[in-house]
């Protein structure tokens, strides 16, 4: 599983991909740079009709650069 949160792709397993709008992404990120797992699951089930678990205990979360961030309106956390 990969989002771009800059571009909007979303890399399921096996080689789905699927496309939002960038804006509908951020719409999960909150102001202190936070992903809402269950929204970012809302979106990707609506984008792909499938319900992954976004909790998984592998899952691992990749932070963009502050320059990356900021070019979104986006703080990082602390």
């Amino acid at each position: 599983l990969g989002i771009d949160f800059a571009t909007g792709a979303i890399y399921l397993p096996g080689g789905e991909r699927y496309s939002v709008a960038p804006e509908v992404l951020r719409d999960a990120v909150d102001n202190q740079g936070q992903v809402n797992r269950q929204r970012l699951r809302a979106i990707i089930r609506e984008a792909s009709g499938r319900d992954l678990p976004l909790d998984h205990p592998r899952l691992i979360e990749q932070r963009g650069s502050l320059e990356q961030l900021a070019a979104h309106g986006l703080r990082p956390s602390a």
